[in-house]
């Protein structure tokens, strides 16, 4: 979006008012995602929490019916880890990391390989948040394995600062910088 967050939340919200008057579950599921992620970029993380777990609430009622084949990331699963860091962010550690393994589980139950990667990433950034870096790097290296085997350029890159933080964080700052000048 470039930093033009009033113009994003001014399309997300169009979006959601003509999902809402088409009554298409599925629209009205991707819009709650779209303008929580909107939310959430600019730090509204209240607002952001609701509209995620709108979300995740259709997509239950909406049973077994996935959607990641026709959208990237499978709006529960996206929803349910970017919930994780509204809940971080909000004051909630110990939700975070459950909605974040939530979303885990069910990125592995859906067999996507694109959500694994971001899953295991949004994972290493909960526990390094949480002060857990051991579990951070474990995390960040399942993302970095499976985004490197798929060829996923933007969870590389995102894994690999989480991996680089996590080292560090476990007094190794001469892999860290390795990791980061790479």
């Amino acid at each position: 979006m470039g930093g033009k967050n009033h113009d994003a939340l001014s399309m997300a919200s169009e979006f959601l008012s003509r999902a809402q008057s088409s009554a298409d579950i599925v629209l009205l599921r991707m819009a709650h995602r779209v303008m929580g992620s909107t939310l959430l970029t600019v730090g509204e993380f209240a607002s952001s929490r609701q509209h995620f777990e709108r979300t995740i609430e259709l997509s239950k009622a909406a049973g077994e019916r996935p959607l990641h084949q026709l959208y990237l990331v499978e709006p529960q699963t996206a929803s349910l880890l970017l919930l994780s860091w509204d809940l971080w962010f909000l004051g909630y550690p110990d939700e975070s990391l459950s909605r974040v393994s939530e979303g885990l589980a069910l990125a592995r139950k859906l067999g996507q390989p694109y959500s694994i990667a971001f899953a295991h990433y949004m994972m290493s950034v909960v526990h390094i948040l949480r002060g857990d870096p051991a579990s951070a790097l474990a995390s960040a290296e399942e993302s970095l394995e499976m985004s490197r085997e798929q060829r996923f350029s933007l969870y590389i890159f995102l894994s690999r600062i989480s991996r680089a933080r996590a080292i560090g964080e476990l007094g190794q700052l001469g892999e860290a910088q390795t990791e980061m000048s790479a």
